[in-house]
């Protein structure tokens, strides 16, 4: 039930492919690891290894096929 909350409050859900647009890592894609109020939590490819970071929802888009 909340992850269907989260959805309706701002659109992204965990496993969401997203690039962010603005901000310290622009440019950067990833995906979704975990929603929160007013930033989500992503999943980069960075020095050859995953890192998580977090990032207004301001700052991303989702990335369509």
């Amino acid at each position: 039930a909340s992850d269907v909350y989260k959805r309706q409050n701002h659109g992204y859900a965990a496993g969401d492919h997203v690039s962010v647009i603005s901000g310290s890592f622009e440019n950067m894609s990833g995906v979704i690891w975990k929603v929160k109020k007013d930033t989500v939590e992503i999943g980069v490819h960075l020095f050859g290894q995953d890192m998580s970071m977090e990032v207004p929802v301001n700052d991303i888009r989702k990335n369509f096929p």
